[in-house]
């Protein structure tokens, strides 16, 4: 195992500047690709318990770019990526920086952040992409200033990490335009196994016959397989309660959700969406 301190080095650890050292003008090394080399230890979230070290290999990371890029693409937008970094990059703001990388992004990192400095900044730099758990998008919402600023920009404001309420869900559209979004998954998954998209969510708010879909979680993505598992394992028709069991790549081993992730969960079987529709104990 090869470890490298992010800032300085220790002494014993190379920092990243001592990588660097030397390699002015020199081609990189090619390293020989291989799937299945473990690359990046993810932590779990305490929903599933305690929290684990999670193996993500190459193939993950490519898993994660493959299914992510096109729902972050922008269709018939000229404009520049430009994703805002407000949460941490150890967690899933970094995450989706990689994600973003085949839009060729500009990842703005600020030193520290707060709701006014999230909001000025959509507007200053023409932010496209932006990523904040639920909480934080209440603290938004509840600024005095927030309708001060221009957020037309945007293209994606992904939520993610933990439910989040229908009503914010709705107020956010009206706040900041139909840019709004929603991951589900976890890093076992790896974390984008449910897509809730834009026009999913600018429909729900605009048709009262859909709005129940604000509940949703979204709909399997591309290379994900989905289904609905009761307490013994066996999968369960459309229309069911149980358990969220999803499976991401053949090589990814079945992860179960549901129970010791966030809730009950039933399928809303006429539209391919998932819906989170209420709060089971945890075991």
């Amino acid at each position: 195992m090869h470890l490298v301190c992010i800032d300085d080095s220790d002494g014993t650890i190379p920092g990243i500047d001592d990588l660097v050292v030397g390699t002015e003008g020199r081609a990189p090394e090619e390293v020989p690709h291989d799937p299945h080399r473990m690359v990046t230890m993810f932590g779990s979230g305490g929903t599933t318990g305690r929290s684990k070290a999670v193996r993500w290999e190459n193939l993950t990371w490519e898993t994660l770019i493959a299914q992510a890029a096109p729902n972050l693409r922008s269709p018939g937008s000229a404009s520049p990526t430009v994703h805002r970094c407000v949460a941490p990059m150890t967690q899933a703001a970094g995450v989706i920086g990689i994600m973003i990388l085949p839009l060729s992004p500009t990842n703005l990192i600020p030193e520290k952040t707060d709701p006014l400095s999230i909001m000025q900044a959509i507007a200053e730099h023409r932010v496209t992409h932006l990523y904040l758990p639920p909480t934080v998008l209440y603290a938004l919402l509840a600024h005095a200033r927030v309708r001060e600023f221009d957020y037309s920009s945007l293209t994606h404001f992904i939520i993610g990490a933990a439910p989040v309420s229908p009503d914010k869900l709705a107020q956010a559209v009206e706040v900041f335009g139909p840019c709004m979004c929603q991951y589900y998954g976890q890093a076992e998954a790896p974390m984008v196994a449910m897509f809730l998209s834009p026009s999913d969510v600018a429909d729900a708010v605009q048709n009262p016959e859909h709005r129940q879909r604000l509940l949703s979680c979204g709909r399997a993505n591309s290379l994900t397989r989905a289904a609905i598992m009761d307490d013994e394992g066996d999968l369960l028709p459309p229309g069911s309660r149980g358990e969220l069991a999803s499976w991401c790549c053949k090589e990814t081993a079945r992860q179960r959700q549901g129970a010791q992730e966030r809730g009950i969960l039933d399928r809303v079987a006429a539209h391919g969406r998932w819906q989170d529709s209420k709060e089971r104990d945890s075991r």
